[in-house]
This record gives structure tokens, C-alpha cells and sequence, in this order.
């Protein structure tokens, strides 16, 4: 088991597929909750994710992710993105193994990125608003659980230093980073989630795209694909991680 962990845990998400990637999809934090003291929790290579249960209806949920955890701060050219995500949802059954989820919640990240081009430094940085709310329906049985959600993401930023940024107008496809002080961004953002295992401990991947929905310029990563463990147990019923 100690092995296996290792291995999930050191797979890359593929989070970022140019140094100047200003918006990445979050992965979503898709609970599956069932009943009231139900905890679940998702591993992976750079975001936790949790969930509580207060009800027999109603979950929390919290999030954290950041692709600068094994980055050299050393390194001349660097881009970090680092964002929490709190947020509340309902969810009940539909039929025996079936369930109904609705989630929303919000976020507070920062982008940030520094180049080092033909003896110039460039830096940049934004703070961001992320705002969503995210549906799906669930296939949940002791051993596998299937889940197909659709997020609908908005994003502000703000506080942005530019002061010592340039364009590279050397780079294959030049984007000005300051253009995405100003539009709201709005994504569509299907994903498949894939939960299989012990009842208690699961290998979990998830696939995600993301849509954008207004014309805005932004430089993005459209698609996702994540794998890591996955924990779900009741704090008020015995369980074995055996």
C-alpha cells in the first residue's frame, strides 16, 4: 500500500503547458457524499481536496492546490499558480446506488511568473477570484464510484503588478499578461471522475475540459487529467483500512 501511494502521489497532473499559462482548471472537489459524518478526502500531486457531511443533505467542501511545492526558487524562468476553494452543496439519492450533487463555492489564488530573456527579468503577478457552481450525478457503490459533473467557473483578477513585465515578443505565441486585469472569464467545464478500490481507499483519476464561454483573450489550459487516492469514511461507523 505504502508503494502504491508513492506512485500516485509522484504523478504529475499536468498543470501548467506554458510558462505563461495564466488560467488552469481547478480540479473539481467531487464528494460523494452519502449520509451525515461522512469524510472524504483526495490526494494528489499538487491539491487536497475534503469533504464533510453535517447532514444527511448538506456537505463542505475545501480545496487547496499550487504547482510551486517542488519548484527551484533558483530557477530564472518560473511560473507558480496556487488557489482555496471553499464552498457547500446538497446532495441525495436518486435511486439505490445513484445520487444527485450540487455544489458552489469560491476561491482566492494567485498567478504568478518570472522570465529571464536575453539578459532582461521579467516578473508578473495577479491575484484571482474564482466563483463556481458545479452539478453532477453520481454512481456510488461500496467498491467503484462514477461521477460526471459540469462546472460553471468564473474568475476575476485583480492586484496585479506588472512593474517589472515585459512581452517576450520572441516567444512562438507573445501574450500580453495585462490584458486579463480587466474581462470576467466564464468556463463550462466538464469532467469524468473514477473512484475504484478498497471501500475506504481508492485509486482516483478524473478528466476535465474546460470551455471558455466569452471571447476574452487569455492564455489556458483546456483539459485536465488527474490521478491520486482518494479516502471515504464515517466518523460515527467503525471502519478497517485493511
Amino acid at each position: 500500500m505504502r508503494q502504491l501511494l508513492f506512485i500516485l502521489l509522484s504523478t504529475l497532473s499536468l498543470l501548467t503547458s506554458c510558462s505563461r499559462t495564466a488560467y488552469v482548471p481547478s480540479v473539481q472537489n467531487v464528494p460523494m457524499l452519502t449520509e451525515k459524518h461522512d469524510i472524504n478526502a483526495t490526494i494528489t500531486f499538487n491539491n487536497i481536496q475534503s469533504a464533510y457531511a453535517i447532514s444527511d443533505h448538506i456537505g463542505l467542501t475545501l480545496s487547496a492546490e499550487t504547482d510551486g511545492i517542488f519548484k527551484n526558487l533558483t530557477d530564472e524562468d518560473e511560473s507558480k499558480k496556487h488557489v482555496v476553494e471553499v464552498g457547500a452543496g446538497y446532495f441525495t439519492p436518486i435511486s439505490e446506488d445513484l445520487y444527485f450533487n450540487i455544489y458552489s463555492g469560491a476561491g482566492l489564488g494567485k498567478i504568478s511568473f518570472q522570465e529571464n530573456t536575453f539578459n532582461e527579468m521579467g516578473r508578473f503577478s495577479s491575484r484571482k477570484a474564482n466563483y463556481y457552481i458545479q452539478p453532477s450525478i453520481s454512481y456510488q457503490t461500496r467498491f467503484v464510484e462514477l461521477a460526471f459533473s459540469t462546472r460553471v467557473t468564473g474568475v476575476d483578477f485583480f492586484d496585479m503588478n506588472d512593474s517589472e513585465y515585459f512581452v517576450n515578443t520572441e516567444a512562438t505565441d507573445p501574450f500580453d499578461l495585462r490584458l486579463i486585469n480587466d474581462p470576467f472569464y466564464t468556463f463550462v467545464e466538464p469532467a469524468f471522475t473514477l473512484r475504484a478500490g478498497h471501500e475506504n481507499i481508492k485509486i482516483s483519476l478524473q478528466i476535465q475540459h474546460s470551455l471558455i464561454i466569452n471571447g476574452d483573450p487569455i492564455t489556458r489550459k483546456d483539459r485536465r487529467f488527474v490521478m491520486g487516492v482518494n479516502f471515504n469514511f464515517n466518523t460515527k461507523k467503525p471502519h478497517s483500512l485493511d
